[in-house]
Formats: structure tokens, C-alpha cells, sequence
């Protein structure tokens, strides 16, 4: 057993090496993110270390997303789609990896916002993940915040935010938040809470920063809505 562990190791090693030979030797590219086989012919290549090799690959696509990140250079669309498919062959080979949920969640979702046939393919990975992680609330949260921020769909979300809710673990107040999901308000607001959790989890400061913007920015639309709601609610007192 041991010595197919080693060779599951070392073939794990050289495929990585290979893409990296790739990436250096035949694309010269700066910036380029190559595409991983399928999830199911990954596995053919070490079938009793599937969660070995794919440990290996996330880690060397952490490593690669960080440098992009770094070049500003992950952004465009090609490359988040490669990165999408990427994370959909590695939850392919190891079911077990509920990070990857959380990474195509806080890389990919929000860079698709304005494309709504991809982001419904990441909505539909991320209930996969909801499916095979029922332990992990945010999970269905972030399909439920996906329908109600980007797509303006409140019935879906409301669905999978009460789903969220009776997840163990879940934070007091997802079911009131589903009844009142239609008020404007509460959309600014969940969306500013949204970003300071992904804010917090990413371990890039570039990632960081632009979360920071768009939270600034959020609160200062908030900020414009209540403002409007107050001018309202006097204009109204003074017709009275």
C-alpha cells in the first residue's frame, strides 16, 4: 500500500510538473492560467490518492491565483472561466474540498455579476456543493444572495436562504431576512455583510482591498437610501 501511495505522490508531482514545464516553456504567456483535465480522467491517474492529487492541485492553483492576482492579470474572462472549470475538475476528483465552494464563491461569482448564463453554471456548482457540504450553511446562502443581488430573483432566494437557515450552525435571523428579502434596504445591507465575510477569508490583499472599495461603496448608497426613505417619510407627514 505504501508503495502505491509514494507513486501516487510522485505521478501527482510530475503532472504538476508538466503544466508548469507548459506554462514556462510552450505558452510563455505572462498571466495565462492552463485548464486541468476533467475531474474523472484526473482520477485515472492516481485513483487511490484522488484527495492526495487533488491537494496538490488546489494548492498549486492557490499559489497560481495569487500571482495573478498580484500581475492584475486573473481578470479577464478567459482566465475566470479556465479558473471555473479548474475548480469544477477539482471538486470532480475529491467531493470532500468544501473550499473550493467558497473560492469560486469569492473569485468567480462576483466577477460574472454582470453575465447572467455563467453565473446561473456557478449557481448550479454551488448547490452541488450545498448538496454534498449540508453542514456548511453559507454554502446555500451564497446561492441565495447570488439569486437576490445579481439576478433580482427574491423567490429563489428566499428558497435557499430558508434552506441556509435550518442549516446547523446558521446565524440567527436567515429566516427573517428571507421573509423581508423584496425590501431594498436589506439588499445594500446584506450585500455590505457579505463582503466583509469574504474580505475576511481571502489571503489576498489586492482581493482584499478591491472588497474594501465596494463595501465603502455600498455604504454610501445605503447611506443615499435612507436618506431618500427619511426625505419621504416627511414629505408624507407634511401632506397629512
Amino acid at each position: 500500500m505504501r508503495g502505491y501511495r509514494i507513486f501516487g505522490v510522485l505521478l501527482a508531482l510530475m503532472i504538476q510538473g508538466t503544466w508548469a514545464l507548459k506554462l514556462l516553456h510552450e505558452r510563455q504567456i505572462k498571466g495565462d492560467l492552463p485548464v486541468f483535465p476533467r475531474g474523472d480522467v484526473l482520477g485515472l491517474a492516481a485513483p487511490t490518492e484522488r484527495a492526495l492529487l487533488e491537494n496538490l492541485l488546489w494548492v498549486w492553483l492557490r499559489i497560481r491565483i495569487g500571482e495573478l492576482i498580484e500581475e492584475n492579470t486573473l481578470w479577464d474572462s478567459t482566465r475566470l472561466q479556465n479558473l471555473f472549470l479548474n475548480l469544477q475538475a477539482l471538486a470532480d476528483l475529491d467531493t470532500s474540498n468544501w473550499e473550493i465552494y467558497y473560492g469560486t464563491y469569492g473569485l468567480v461569482a462576483w466577477e460574472f455579476r454582470d453575465s447572467p448564463e455563467p453565473l446561473r453554471n456557478v449557481i448550479r456548482f454551488l448547490i452541488r456543493g450545498a448538496i454534498q457540504h449540508p453542514e456548511r450553511w453559507h454554502l446555500p446562502f451564497f446561492v441565495g444572495f447570488t439569486y437576490f443581488y445579481f439576478l433580482h430573483d427574491t423567490t429563489n432566494a428566499a428558497h435557499y436562504l430558508r434552506w441556509a437557515a435550518r442549516t446547523p450552525g446558521a446565524p440567527p435571523g436567515l429566516e427573517e431576512l428571507a421573509r423581508r428579502i423584496s425590501q431594498k434596504e436589506i439588499r445594500t445591507r446584506v450585500a455590505i455583510g457579505v463582503l466583509k465575510e469574504l474580505q475576511k477569508r481571502t489571503p489576498s490583499e489586492k482581493v482584499r482591498e478591491t472588497f474594501r472599495k465596494e463595501i465603502q461603496r455600498l455604504q454610501q448608497q445605503l447611506q443615499r437610501e435612507r436618506a431618500r426613505e427619511r426625505g419621504g417619510t416627511y414629505t408624507e407627514r407634511k401632506r397629512r
